[in-house]
Formats: C-alpha cells, sequence, structure tokens
C-alpha cells in the first residue's frame, strides 16, 4: 500500500464523495466529517477530524459490520422480488 494514504474504515455518508465516516490519520483512527461551505453553496474540501479511542474503534467496526450484513441481506431479499 502506497505510504502516503491512510486507511478509510467506513463511509457512512456520501455525496459526490465521501462526506463522514471513519478513517485514520497519522495511524490513529478518527471520525471525518466533510464540511459544508454556505458561501460556495457545496460542500467543501475540508474535513473535521475527531480522534477515537480503542474501544470506540471498535465499536464503529462491529457497527459496520452489522451494516454490511444487513445491506447484503437486504440486496439478496430484493433480487427475489424481481
Amino acid at each position: 500500500m502506497n505510504k502516503d494514504y491512510e486507511i478509510v474504515y467506513t463511509v457512512t455518508d456520501y455525496w459526490d464523495g465521501p462526506r463522514r465516516g471513519t478513517a485514520n490519520y497519522k495511524g490513529a483512527p478518527h471520525f471525518y466529517e466533510s464540511l459544508f461551505d454556505e458561501k460556495a453553496d457545496d460542500w467543501s474540501d475540508t474535513f473535521l477530524l475527531t480522534p477515537m479511542d480503542e474501544e470506540t474503534f471498535k465499536l464503529v467496526l462491529e457497527d459496520w459490520e452489522i451494516w454490511k450484513r444487513w445491506e447484503q441481506a437486504y440486496y439478496k431479499n430484493k433480487s427475489h422480488l424481481c
């Protein structure tokens, strides 16, 4: 992996690109949230980063796994309706 990039663990909001989720910054997990530029009336390229502790990080990853299982089951069941 390119050492200039960090790991993105979750994307919990997406609009023309990731807007909220969990990713590493300087090797440690952080919540990230894209800031909205009111003047430009558009999303900026600036993100608010909030570090998280190990326990919170584990819970975030568990929550993400639950979401992925639900999404997979949803689309599997939906394909049976077509």
